[in-house]
């Protein structure tokens, strides 16, 4: 599903926040990118999500080089992808089911779909009864499980999550975790960046270690500690 060939990505202020990485993501995995703040973890989201282009190397979605995409298959290619912030980004003015439908109406989705499948992801995510509630009317744990329902809503091949439990406390970020295991069991990708090692290890995924750009670990059932 995902493969890059020799990525290098050097920002314009000389920063290499990724350096000649070469990996593959297969269809159904849950895969988890660690390493410390700078390590390039969110750089190779953006790289894949298409946000930013590499400065050397390939990046591979679905069999196309998204270096030679259109500008007009941008926005077809992306709503293949579910995106998860660690910062929710949630519309203030907006009630939850109108911030989960909007991803489908951008997508140009019939009202009649929309008024079928909203109701259903948030059920799924645990929030139909706060579909008529502005997010600061919830909680933490319930704007990230809103924010999840949004990434959902249009049935992404992929779902890559940014320092998802980086705000939540313990139990929200379990939960937050359970439901990603749950939607990656009924076949989707998913990829998550992160470097809270206590949930990589409890997991046992994949795990692809970033330090300083470098791919440094590759493990196929990873335990990881910075450091070790």
């Amino acid at each position: 599903m995902v493969r890059l060939y020799n990525v290098t990505k050097v920002y314009p202020n000389g920063v290499k926040a990724l350096v000649d990485v070469t990996l593959t993501i297969d269809p159904g995995e849950f895969v988890f990118v660690v390493g410390p703040s700078g390590a390039g973890k969110t750089t190779l989201i953006r790289l894949v999500c298409r946000e930013e282009l590499p400065t050397r190397g390939q990046v591979i979605f679905n069999g196309k080089n998204m270096g030679r995409l259109k500008s007009r298959e941008i926005a077809l290619f992306r709503r293949q992808i579910g995106m998860v912030f660690q910062d929710y980004r949630l519309i203030p003015r907006k009630t939850i089911f109108e911030n989960v439908a909007l991803a489908m109406e951008i997508a140009g989705k019939p009202r009649r779909e929309i008024k079928k499948r909203v109701p259903e992801v948030l059920a799924q995510v645990g929030l139909l009864s706060k579909a008529r509630c502005f997010p600061y009317q919830l909680s933490g744990g319930e704007q990230q499980r809103a924010s999840l329902a949004r990434a959902l809503v249009n049935r992404p091949c992929l779902l890559m999550a940014d320092e998802p439990t980086g705000n939540l406390d313990a139990e929200n970020a379990r939960e937050l975790i359970r439901l990603l295991l749950e939607i990656n069991r009924e076949g989707t990708t998913v990829l998550v960046a992160t470097h809270d090692w206590d949930i990589v290890n409890a997991l046992q995924k994949r795990v692809l270690a970033l330090r300083e750009g470098h791919l440094t670990e590759y493990e196929v059932q990873g335990s990881y500690r910075y450091g070790t």
